[in-house]
Parts: C-alpha cells; sequence; structure tokens
C-alpha cells in the first residue's frame, strides 16, 4: 500500500450511456499535449562528462507500443445483460481500472453495493487492483430509456513496468528508469512529479521526463522545456 501523501482525490469523469439491457461503457482515450523541447538532455552524473552507468537503468525489449492495451479475455467474465446492475457496473469499473494501469492483475476484485439506477443516487464501489483499494464513485445522472452516470475513481494505478516500458518506445532505448513505487495512483492529466529517464548507448547521455498520464493511461512524456498548446 503507498502512503496516504500518494493517494490524491482523482476527478476522473467518465459520462457514459448505458442501455437498460446492458452497460455500454467506453474508456476516454485522453488528449496528449503537444509538446516543444523533448527534455533535458546531459552526459554523466552532476555533469562530470563521465559516460552513464547502464546497470542504474532496468533493461528490455523495445515495445511496439507507447501503452499496452489489455486483452478482456484475461479479465473475469463479463456479466450478462439481465444480471444486476451492481454486477455490470463493478465489471465495468474493474475493466476500467485495468485498461488504465495496462495489466491484468489475475487476483484483482471489484465490488458495488446495490444499484437502483435512479437519478440523483450515488454509490461507491471498491476494486482491488495489484494490492491497491481504490474507491470508485458512480454517480447517477438520469435513467429514462438510458442510463447515464458520472464516475470518478480516488486515484487511478500507474505501473512503473509499464511507464518504463513506454519510455523504451518513445526513446528506442533498451534502457530507462522511473522513479517511482511498483504502483502509484495518480490524476489524469495531471502532472506527477515522477520522473524517468532513458540513457542513449551510443552517444553516452540521458534524457529525463515527468510523467503526465492521459485519461486512458497512456503516459505524456514531459520534458522540462515542454511548451503546452
Amino acid at each position: 500500500m503507498l502512503p496516504p501523501a500518494r493517494r490524491p482525490r482523482c476527478a476522473r469523469p467518465l459520462l457514459a450511456l448505458v442501455s437498460l439491457g446492458a452497460v455500454l461503457c467506453a474508456s476516454a482515450c485522453g488528449t496528449a499535449p503537444d509538446t516543444g523541447v523533448a527534455a533535458d538532455e546531459g552526459g554523466g552524473a552532476g555533469g562530470s562528462g563521465a559516460s552513464p552507468d547502464p546497470s542504474e537503468f532496468h533493461q528490455g525489449a523495445i515495445p511496439d507500443e507507447l501503452h499496452p492495451e489489455i486483452d478482456e479475455a484475461d479479465l473475469p467474465r463479463e456479466p450478462e445483460p439481465d444480471d444486476s446492475l451492481k454486477e455490470r457496473m463493478a465489471w465495468t469499473a474493474l475493466r476500467e481500472i485495468t485498461e488504465f494501469g495496462g495489466k491484468v492483475d489475475p487476483d484483482a476484485e471489484a465490488s458495488c453495493p446495490e444499484i437502483d439506477g435512479e437519478s440523483g443516487e450515488s454509490v461507491t464501489c471498491e476494486v482491488t487492483y495489484l494490492d491497491e483499494e481504490i474507491d470508485y464513485q458512480i454517480d447517477i445522472e438520469d435513467n429514462d430509456s438510458v442510463l447515464r452516470y458520472e464516475s470518478t475513481a480516488d486515484g487511478m494505478p500507474l505501473l512503473r513496468e509499464v511507464m518504463e516500458a513506454g519510455l523504451r518506445n518513445f526513446e528506442e532505448s533498451e534502457y530507462t528508469v522511473c522513479d517511482m513505487d511498483e504502483v502509484e495512483l495518480v490524476t489524469p492529466n495531471e502532472d506527477t512529479g515522477i520522473e524517468c529517464r532513458a540513457l542513449n548507448e551510443e552517444e553516452g547521455t540521458v534524457v529525463s521526463y515527468t510523467i503526465l498520464p492521459t485519461e486512458s493511461g497512456a503516459p505524456t512524456f514531459v520534458g522540462e522545456d515542454t511548451e503546452f498548446s
């Protein structure tokens, strides 16, 4: 578990349309900011000109994607349209959080209290993902022929291994490292303050970024000179 200081309230609205027969909830892809100068570059540690030490990085294959897509077949069985609303919303919450994290946790669980689906109703579901306990609040806005609701999580899971792999793709480098716990709960579209670095072996240089996660969990790697438009 992370200390309370690393568990900010995450206002992550997701407006979904749900038919009376089934839950239809599409995850937002998020929009990465338009960046200017990519990153701060440097030679050896402390500007001494010494070559960076590869052992200070985590080595891995360069993936084809910035952020992995999960296979829903690896999730628990999706509830049927005639199953209870609480079961369908619990599965939706688990899927959304898993998609953000970019990795399926076979031990993940999600549960919701009874949901009547009445306008103005608010319930809090609980999702356990990679040993993190996440509150997932559902606010019912309308329930005519279609159920409209907004969801808010108290933190979305950012995985170190996924971020380091994403930076390998971004920098085309096998050597990356992020200064973070294995899992940290963050707020989408906000600077996390988490620093990641990639090593360019040929040039013997290191580039540094901080992470700004989008709504989908895909990272935006932000350099200190980045300009947002």
